[in-house]
């Protein structure tokens, strides 16, 4: 892979994202983690540089079973990252990423609401949907509950019954625009 979009954990697994050649690409890699515990003479140092050993896992579980196996025992510091996305990008993508921005899709979103009685609440959600538009690649994407013309070949209105089938179509379309990059 080139470069990355999106990494992300979920168990034992990171889920990756990116373009290779100008072509996006996804995987599930089983990363193989490691840490650093102190040694008397280790090919590693810590930031104050004390001497430490890597210990490679088989798998995020077990990383962290030996984190929580040590975590109460005096005077063993365990090092490293635990965020293991950020582990697997230093481990995989190092040194300047050259990366093409025309190969990424973004998305701006836009959902309008009903305001005859004022501004809805966002800690209530008490408003009713009435739009949503998505933009990609120079094409707009509407969905809402009324009547919309436009001779603009670039737009595509899509008229919803009601919320619930706005929010439906809304979902589908996204999940089918798969973007890498959401704005609005």
């Amino acid at each position: 892979m080139d470069f990355y979009t999106s990494i992300f954990q979920r168990g034992d697994k990171l889920f990756v994202r990116g373009y290779k050649d100008g072509v996006r690409e996804k995987k599930a890699v089983s990363y193989k983690p490691y840490l650093f515990i102190p040694a008397k003479m280790g090919k590693y140092k810590t930031l104050d540089g004390s001497p430490v050993d890597k210990i490679d896992f088989d798998s995020i579980s077990e990383a962290k079973e030996f984190i929580k196996k040590y975590e109460d025992v005096a005077n063993l510091n365990v090092y490293g990252l635990t965020n293991y996305p950020y582990t697997y990008i230093f481990d995989n993508f190092r040194g300047e990423i050259d990366y093409n921005p025309e190969n990424i899709k973004i998305t701006t979103i836009d959902i309008e609401c009903a305001a005859d009685e004022g501004f809805p609440d966002i800690e209530k959600a008490d408003k009713e949907i009435t739009a949503i538009t998505l933009r990609s690649n120079g094409k707009s994407y509407v969905f809402g509950c009324g009547d919309f013309y436009t001779d603009d070949k670039n737009i595509f209105y899509v008229k919803c019954r009601d919320e619930y089938q706005l929010l439906s179509k809304f979902i589908d379309a996204w999940e089918h625009l798969d973007s890498d990059i959401i704005t609005g």
